[in-house]
């Protein structure tokens, strides 16, 4: 399951290069009358291979089924002061 989420990450943070300020995933939004909550989906998992695990987590998340603060991109400014005194800023979106 962890090699999934670095998957997802990565992906995220790739869609995430795009300049703005406020990002949202383009993932279809599942009926509320049939939610899939979290223990749910590890009841059906629990005893799975991590290969199902992973397909029946992408068909989930495909179909609009993660929480909608998964779906939203903020942006986080920061900044260093190098060793000259010179402040370098950034910013990233997670």
């Amino acid at each position: 399951m962890l090699k999934y989420c670095c998957y997802i990450l990565l992906i995220i943070n790739c869609i995430a290069c795009t300049p703005s300020k406020y990002f949202k995933l383009l993932i279809e939004k599942q009926a509320s009358n049939n939610p899939f909550t979290g223990t749910a989906f590890y009841k059906t998992v629990v005893s799975s291979a991590w290969q199902q695990r992973d397909s029946i987590a992408v068909t989930a998340i495909i179909a609009g089924n993660m929480p909608d603060f998964l779906k939203r991109f903020v942006r986080i400014n920061t900044s260093i002061i190098d060793s000259s005194g010179k402040t370098i800023s950034a910013y990233y979106f997670v």
